[in-house]
Parts: C-alpha cells; structure tokens; sequence
C-alpha cells in the first residue's frame, strides 16, 4: 500500500518526502530532523511564510497533504539546531525588518482594535475594558468644546502616577495600564508569572506569537483610546520610560490624529538593533538565553515593531524628547542619536543630574508642550 505523502522538502539536489510514516527518499535520521523542523515553523508561520523564507536558502518546499499536529515544538527545535547548528532559525529565517513589515504590522494592529468588541464600564473615575481579558484606566472628561484626549502611558512599573500636573490642562485625560497589571484595587501580582517581574518583554522576546507581549500591550491602548474618544477627537500621548517609548510608538501607529507627543527617558529605543544583545542578556539573567537564541528571528521581528527607532520617520507631530544625564537604564546618547532621526517639529532637552524615572521638570514641560501643541 502507499504511504500517503504530507510534504516534499527539496535541498539541493536532495529531496525528503515526508510520509505518514517513515521517509522514502533520505537517510532517517536528516529526514526526521528536518520534519521536525518543518513542522515546527508550521505551528506557529503560515505556510505561504515559512515556503517564502525557506527560499532564500534555495530550499522549496510542497505540502501534499494536511500536516499532522506537532506537539514538541521546542524539543524538535532544540533537538534540531543542537545536532546543526547551521540550521539554526537566525541561518534559516532572516526577520523582517523592513518599513513594509511595519506597516502590515500597524494596518493589523488597527484592524484588529477596530473589530475587537471591547467594553468600558466607568466607576467614578475608573475604567474597567473588557474584551475578554480586562485592562484598566483612569479617566477625566472636561466640560469644554472639542477637547483633545491625553493618552498616558505607564512605565514599567506599572506605577498610576499622578495626573495632578496634568489636570489643569482643557483636555480630557486617560491613564491606562495595559495587560492589567495595575488595577484599582492595585497590583494584580499574579501576572507576574516566574520572572519576577512584569513579562511584557520577557514574551515579547521569548514567545512565538507575535500577539503577546508588546504587541498585545500595544493592541489593548488602541481599543481603550477608539473606546474612550469623543467622535473626531484628537489625541496627544505622554509617558516616562516604557511609557514614554511606547508613547512614540502609538504616536506613529495614530499618527493620523495624534497632535503632540511628550516623553521622558524612552525605554526601547534600539532594542531590536544595537541593543538587542543587551536585551536578549537582560532576559538571558533569567535563564532562558538559550531560548532567546532559538528563537531569534521571531524575537527581533517583534522587538522591531515596538522599538522608537522603527518609527522615527513616521512621527510628524510636535515631539518632546527628554533624557537624563545620569540615566543609566535608557542613556542619554541613545535618546539623543533618536531625535536626531526626527524631521517632525521636536524639543530635546537633557535634565542636568536626572537619573531613570519620573521627574517634576518633565511634568512642567510636558503640561506646557501638550498646551502649546493641542491648539487649545
């Protein structure tokens, strides 16, 4: 009886295919490697993806029949890339890092937002979103004609800082922390998983899907913003540290309706390019290193839609960009190099003996920057 063919693997001049059992045209042992492989990327890349990568190596490949289920993802790829090491997914795969990667990446962001129902229930001044999972907000409407929405950010912490500098500004102002990592009854510390602490990039480097993580954090702001705006509102971002760097990284997927942007000591910047050794270390202090390096290309992708310096061309709003002499955590030189990739009107200006966080300075300015900006 024939074996019923599932896919043919061609390298070279050598051909594997893939049977429901065995294999009828290579040594077992390449051939069994190599099906795991394939049936690995298959778990999580569709097909028209993984056949596209596959021939930049000169390696095509044809599905015959409907691929089996694999449920050993990561043993097949540490088995695989152990045994050879020039298969590993950074030879095989090259991330796509490319201005059209970008924007595919904003135009599903926006649609997904767009056709995801989300419920905002508002108690006093909070807002519990729910869409499935639940995020919350702060939230303050003004009692003025065609306000614009001040969107904060929070930084890693996941700290509610006050809005007080903020709350004479003639703007409605919402405060939001994705994932629901802070609520208003306070931390919601089983979040915080095995890391010890938040994992909002511990998934965005380490996770496969490319719907964890930032991008996931990044999703649930557009939802809570579409939510929360008056019709044709126009909306301003501001934020300290991630908060402020993903505060440029909404200002460009919004950018449409974004009038000005304020931010403090951007965290993200370079992390998918010069920095990105120091963050696959960073996650690496927690053991998983090895795991950062299988999955390199997926986590350089997803590093690239959130990190500032992707999105450098795209602002076109009025840009505060602050960094402190001290900081260590998101130095001055890489806050710097990044504003000087701004040909949107900007300000830049390095606070004199701030270390990484929040300071009343940037509050002073940013009330001062949104003011000016927002045409009130």
């Amino acid at each position: 009886m024939d074996k019923k063919v599932l896919f043919t693997l061609k390298i070279g001049d050598g051909e594997i295919r893939a049977c429901e059992s065995g294999n009828s045209a290579i040594d077992d042992e390449i051939y069994a490697e190599y099906k795991s492989a394939v049936l690995s990327f298959f778990s999580f890349y569709p097909a028209d993806v993984v056949c596209e990568r596959l021939k930049n190596l000169h390696i095509s490949f044809e599905i015959d029949g409907q691929m089996p289920d694999n449920t050993a993802l990561e043993a097949a790829f540490l088995d695989l890339f152990e045994k050879n090491p020039d298969c590993a997914p950074n030879s095989l795969f090259r991330a796509d890092t490319t201005d059209e990667y970008l924007e595919r990446w904003i135009e599903n962001l926006r649609k997904t937002a767009e056709e995801t129902p989300i419920d905002a229930n508002v108690t006093g001044e909070w807002v519990e979103f729910d869409y499935g999972d639940k995020f919350y907000g702060r939230y303050r409407k003004v009692d003025k004609e065609n306000p614009i929405l001040l969107v904060s950010l929070p930084c890693y912490a996941a700290d509610w800082n006050s809005l007080t500098p903020y709350l004479h500004l003639p703007c409605d102002i919402l405060q939001l922390s994705p994932l629901g990592y802070n609520t208003p009854r306070g931390y919601d510390l089983s979040k915080r998983g095995t890391y010890g602490a938040w994992p909002v990039l511990f998934d965005t480097v380490l996770e496969v899907n490319e719907d964890a993580g930032y991008r996931k954090w990044a999703l649930e702001c557009v939802m809570a913003i579409n939510k929360m705006r008056r019709p044709n509102q126009k909306i301003a971002f501001l934020g300290t540290s991630q908060g402020g760097g993903m505060s440029l990284v909404m200002s460009s997927v919004m950018r449409e309706i974004t009038v000005a942007c304020a931010v403090e000591m951007p965290f993200l910047i370079g992390f998918s390019g010069k920095n990105y050794n120091k963050v696959k270390l960073f996650v690496g202090a927690q053991e998983r290193s090895k795991m950062v390096t299988i999955y390199d290309f997926c986590a350089r992708e997803h590093l690239f839609a959130v990190d500032p310096m992707s999105h450098a061309k795209r602002l076109d709003m009025p840009t505060l960009i602050v960094s402190g002499e001290l900081d260590d955590q998101c130095p001055k030189e890489d806050i710097f190099e990044f504003s000087e990739k701004l040909s949107c009107p900007k300000k830049y200006v390095e606070l004199a003996g701030a270390h990484h966080g929040y300071t009343a300075q940037f509050a002073n300015l940013a009330a001062q920057w949104i003011l000016t900006n927002s045409g009130k």
